[in-house]
């Protein structure tokens, strides 16, 4: 009689354990990102737009939100003494994670609209999201390629600053060697880093 309690007590935790581990073998590491950007300033211009992209390696999967975006077309206040421009434009994401390799990062392209309509590239800017929960600001400094020495000239009166025609080579170290870029201005960023579930996995953030 004793042997069946013991036995009965060991099966019940047996598939208790076995529970425990089909929940933590499908509690899949999720990331969530909220914020916004806030504003771009040092440009050379009071009228700016921002293209931007977040960047997710293979190890993560998109379960909700955007990848890329748009902000609208806004002018600076003109109350600083720098040009500061300001979107308050939000960010809203949620993925899954297989590993931390392959971290989301940011890419942002700065744009300006000239008189004759023609859209000016004004920077380009990439970075890291925080790898810590709650709450960080970010501070991108943006750049732009200027072909060489010469080419200034044509950036000067013609207006056409010369861009990437393929954007890896922004954050691609091979592809930007020997290219020549200029500082141009920044963007900022708030966000909320929330990380779900990397515990289950042996994970600490």
């Amino acid at each position: 009689m004793l042997f069946l309690f013991f036995f009965l007590k060991f099966q019940k935790n047996k598939k208790k354990n076995l529970k425990k581990k089909n929940v933590n073998a499908f509690a899949t590491p999720q990331i969530y990102i909220t914020g916004r950007i806030l504003n771009a300033n040092g440009f050379n211009s009071d009228e700016l737009y921002i293209k931007y992209k977040i960047l997710i390696g293979s190890n993560f999967t998109l379960i909700d939100g955007e990848l890329e975006g748009e902000t609208f077309q806004c002018l600076s206040s003109g109350q600083e003494n720098v040009n500061v421009v300001h979107f308050d434009q939000p960010l809203n994401i949620n993925l899954s994670c297989r590993s931390i390799t392959g971290w989301p990062k940011i890419l942002i392209e700065v744009w300006s609209n000239e008189i004759d309509s023609r859209n000016c590239l004004m920077g380009y800017g990439v970075a890291y999201f925080p790898v810590k929960k709650g709450f960080s600001k970010m501070c991108i400094s943006c750049w732009r390629p200027s072909e060489s020495v010469n080419s200034g000239l044509g950036e000067l009166f013609l207006g056409n600053n010369p861009e990437f025609e393929h954007k890896s080579a922004i954050y691609s170290v091979n592809e930007k060697f020997g290219v020549y870029s200029i500082s141009t201005g920044q963007v900022n960023l708030e966000v909320e880093m929330i990380f779900k579930d990397f515990n289950l996995h042996g994970i600490k953030i």
